[in-house]
């Protein structure tokens, strides 16, 4: 204080000389002038250095959301219109309102505010090394096959549709090389049926969900409890989270799925192809989000990363209010990653995904590929091909028919074929099967497997 009152009474010192007075208080106004176009110059580069890349491209600020005519998409943008592969019929799980009733815990709190982050920066340089895909361990196949396990995780309404078929399949595989777990949009039916039970189906905390506007919820809340009921993949044992609807079947036998699932540690997310993907240019970059299928198999690391990415990037479970989400599709409440240069979803650089357009879009089919690995941007072709030649889609669904899709009434030729399949990159699972479906043939196949196996 005693050296700012006495740099004061030197200033004010000229304007006691008379004729100095009008030079001092000129010379004081242009040091203000430059010191405040010095601090503006120093701000302007402190926020060009915090939305750079290289700092991870997010602001510290949770309200930093851009809006307006200037964030319209300024590039073209893929699915727009309702995609063959939209499964809009709402018969599969569509639409429910879960209670909280059945868990081996309690679900993680999400935050109640969105942090709606939007970056920009230089795109991922070209010649950046490329990460290399999941390794196989070092377990032979047939230690893969012994210590390995499937964790089958059934997406379901009131019930599993076709249990003594299911019960066919796991009949005669070792109980230690698969477990199950169920969530049910209407729990009650569930809890009183006894095909859980005797399947060995736990049924997990049952979670409010949307068809088209949240059913990416049910799925984290199955994955969640999966991956900590299960610690044993933390360890290096194979295993592999398997999502599955109420209208899917098998088509391969389990010991048939068991080795072509354990034989890699690489997720199988059945990717769409590329002008189905929303994109959207901000500040001259285009980000695009990879559109896959809701029923994917994932390896424990890609498990764990969607458990961990899902409650930090979306806010639907603060709007539900007795059941109900008063929110309609297409209104998004997640935010999207950039990927990062481990070829990994980067949660500390996100853009809000309300800013992309893709009117009907839903989450579920963007999800996973959003959480685990990011948005497709400049400079990331290379990696996002190295995740799309690995990735392989498992279940079978038919979209070329008149009605489309497909629904399974009966046996078909086409089914048929999908059991013979032995090829590395056979569909295991088809849909969608009708409840009252005849399936005599299918489940005589599974019981002739299994009664080998015993």
């Amino acid at each position: 204080r005693p050296v700012a009152e006495a740099h004061v009474a030197a200033m004010a010192a000229p304007a006691a000389g008379g004729g100095r007075a009008k030079a001092g208080g000129t010379f004081s106004f242009s040091n203000l002038r430059f010191i405040l176009v010095l601090l503006i110059i120093c701000g302007f580069a402190s926020v060009v250095f915090l939305m750079s890349p290289a700092h991870g491209g997010a602001s510290s600020s949770p309200r930093r959301a851009v809006r307006g005519s200037r964030w319209s998409a300024q590039a073209p943008v893929h699915g727009q219109t309702e995609d063959a592969d939209e499964d809009d019929d709402e018969d599969d799980y569509e639409e429910g309102v879960g209670t909280a009733q059945e868990t081996p815990r309690s679900r993680q709190q999400r935050p109640a505010a969105l942090p709606v982050v939007v970056v920009a920066g230089k795109a991922m340089p070209k010649g950046q090394d490329l990460p290399a895909p999941p390794a196989a361990s070092l377990l032979s196949m047939d230690e893969r096959l012994a210590q390995g396990k499937l964790i089958f995780l059934f997406m379901l309404q009131d019930g599993l549709p076709h249990a003594d078929l299911w019960k066919a399949f796991f009949a005669g595989a070792p109980r230690s090389s698969f477990r199950a777990f169920a969530h049910c949009s209407k729990p009650e039916p569930c809890r009183q049926s006894k095909a859980f039970a005797e399947l060995g189906i736990e049924l997990v905390r049952s979670v409010p969900s949307k068809w088209c506007s949240d059913l990416v919820s049910p799925s984290w809340q199955l994955l969640d409890t999966a991956l900590r009921a299960d610690e044993g993949g933390s360890k290096g044992e194979p295993q592999k989270f398997v999502l599955v609807s109420d209208s899917t079947l098998p088509v391969q036998t389990m010991s048939r799925m068991r080795q072509v699932l354990l034989k890699t540690d690489h997720s199988d997310l059945c990717i769409s192809p590329r002008n189905e993907w929303a994109a959207v240019s901000i500040f001259g970059i285009t980000y695009s989000i990879v559109k896959h299928h809701q029923w994917a198999v994932l390896n424990r690391e890609d498990a764990e990363a969607f458990a961990k990415a899902w409650p930090m990037s979306s806010s639907y479970s603060s709007l539900w209010k007795n059941g109900v989400l008063d929110l309609a599709a297409g209104d998004y409440k997640w935010n999207l990653p950039r990927m990062g240069p481990d070829g990994k979803a980067n949660l500390s650089a996100t853009i809000a995904r309300s800013l992309i357009p893709a009117p009907g879009r839903c989450p579920d089919e963007e999800a996973f590929t959003s959480l685990i690995f990011g948005l497709h941007e400049g400079g990331t072709d290379a990696m996002w091909q190295n995740i799309i030649d690995r990735s392989v889609c498992r279940t079978y669904v038919n979209w070329n028919c008149k009605n489309p899709p497909e629904v399974f009434s009966k046996m078909t030729d086409k089914l048929r074929e999908l059991m013979r399949d032995t090829s590395e990159k056979a569909y295991l699972f088809a849909r969608k099967f009708k409840k009252d479906a005849s399936l005599k043939e299918l489940k005589a196949f599974h019981q002739k497997a299994s009664s080998e196996l015993v």
